[in-house]
């Protein structure tokens, strides 16, 4: 079996992975940052337009009634007097704006005769709008010969000291409306500045940021991958250890159970024949720990040697309930299982996969009560094998079911917990080296129903 190890390339390739996910996670953050920004300084200039607007239309407003209040005022024009009323003023000012502002101040009317008042497109809107009571001002930016322009309009009211001029004033109080127009170019040229600065200043800090936590992942990636090597030493000498020792336990282990045999052929009197039957079985059972023992040290060390080979996995069932069969009548435990008339077969290492089965069955007869039994079954299902060892044992709590395939894990208050508590490990780490899986569920009675599932060979 090729045991499954952490290759150090994983790290800088899980860097760059980490890399890669904070750029597209900062990326589009600091691009609804930049947006963000760039709106509100977008919006914070149309705002400022707006105020100077306002701050003129309400001069100009400001300027009508006071006119208006006193019945327009005379201008001196050489030898002669020249009558100013609202409108004359309001158009005198925004022609002498024009020479020294860039201004531009208009009265428009929709019913008006006069030339100079008729509304464009922009101002017949807005007087519409605010005669319907939908807006109270609008204003909007034109582009005019690559230049940005900024239009405001505010409602013209004729207040009860105009009717001295106007007779006929309409049904309304807003009759038209005050518009303003200036240019915005120069502004939002600096908002298309600031923007590039925001977009400079905003990438280099990004890459800043990133080129830290590069520096920060690498001296993690570095100290990582030392502590993993450390951990590898630490798990090669444990599997070493517990290898080699298992290992040389087996050679004593071996010459006692020779000599042990030899002393029962022998000594067959009833003064030492019970002694040397319990030194024999002592002795097997020893064995038996050690060949866990080194199982466990093969399996996490990648070392279990698998001879794979195409087999009858119904044969193999067999084999194993007969091979617990006397444990099974030592316990009068019965064994019901039915070998099927169609071959069921897997790719495996037969000694192995037996060893597996052994384990379950050997498992379930230990923890059934005297007089049951343990069913064994054989199915195909989703393009697998799959094994299951019911018994009517005490079953297994839920929250043990996951700890019970772990090494040295054993239910010491129940029946039949001796041992080492590496059979059901053995059979998980044998099953997964077959590309396989082990599990438990639960029957519709007390006890546990034991799994296994190998893929069915695809020659068969």
């Amino acid at each position: 079996m090729k045991q499954k190890t952490f290759n150090h390339s994983h790290f800088p390739s899980l860097g760059k992975r980490i890399v890669v996910y904070l750029v597209l996670i900062l990326g589009p953050c600091g691009g609804l940052f930049f947006l963000w920004m760039a709106r509100q300084q977008e919006a914070f200039v149309i705002k400022q337009l707006r105020h100077q607007a306002l701050g003129i239309y309400h001069y100009i407003v400001l300027a009508r009634e006071w006119i208006s209040s006193h019945g327009g005022i005379y201008l001196r024009e050489g030898d002669e007097y020249r009558l100013i009323t609202p409108s004359i003023f309001t158009r005198e000012i925004a022609l002498f704006a024009r020479k020294r502002q860039p201004y531009a101040v208009k009265i428009a009317a929709l019913d008006s005769k006069n030339p100079e008042h008729q509304p464009d497109e922009f101002e017949s809107s807005a007087i519409k709008m605010m005669q319907s009571g939908q807006k109270r001002e609008l204003w909007k930016l034109v582009n005019v010969k690559k230049k940005i322009l900024f239009r405001y309009a505010a409602p013209l009211i004729f207040e009860n000291d105009c009717a001295k001029c106007h007779q006929n004033l309409p049904k309304y109080n807003i009759c038209g409306c005050i518009s303003i127009s200036f240019p915005a170019t120069s502004l939002f040229k600096e908002v298309a500045r600031n923007k590039n600065y925001y977009f400079i200043y905003l990438f280099a800090s990004l890459g800043i940021v990133l080129m830290l936590l590069i520096i920060l992942l690498k001296r993690a990636v570095s100290d990582l991958s030392l502590a993993y090597d450390d951990l590898r030493r630490m798990e090669k000498f444990k599997s070493d250890f517990f290898s080699n020792i298992t290992h040389d336990l087996k050679t004593p282990i071996t010459a006692i159970k020779g000599a042990s045999d030899i002393l029962a052929k022998k000594l067959r009197d009833e003064e030492y024949g019970p002694y040397v039957e319990i030194l024999k079985r002592n002795v097997t059972r020893l064995s038996s720990m050690v060949r866990d023992l080194l199982d466990c040290a093969r399996l996490e060390s990648g070392e279990l040697e698998l001879n794979k080979e195409q087999l009858d996995l119904a044969e193999v069932v067999e084999d194993a309930v007969l091979m617990v069969q006397p444990l099974a009548w030592e316990n009068q435990i019965e064994i019901e299982y039915d070998p099927p008339d169609e071959p069921y077969y897997v790719i495996a290492d037969r000694a192995r996969i037996e060893q597996a089965i052994s384990n379950l069955l050997t498992n379930a007869i230990k923890f059934s009560d005297k007089g049951a039994k343990v069913i064994v079954r054989l199915a195909h299902k989703d393009g697998q094998v799959v094994m299951s060892v019911e018994d009517f044992g005490p079953g297994i709590p839920q929250s043990e079911q996951k700890m019970v395939f772990k090494k040295f894990y054993r239910r010491s208050r129940e029946k039949g917990s001796d041992g080492l508590g590496l059979g059901l490990a053995i059979a998980r780490g044998v099953v997964e080296a077959h590309e396989g899986k082990i599990w438990i569920s639960q029957p519709d009675h007390q006890g546990v129903i034991m799994n296994i599932s190998l893929p069915v060979a695809k020659n068969a």
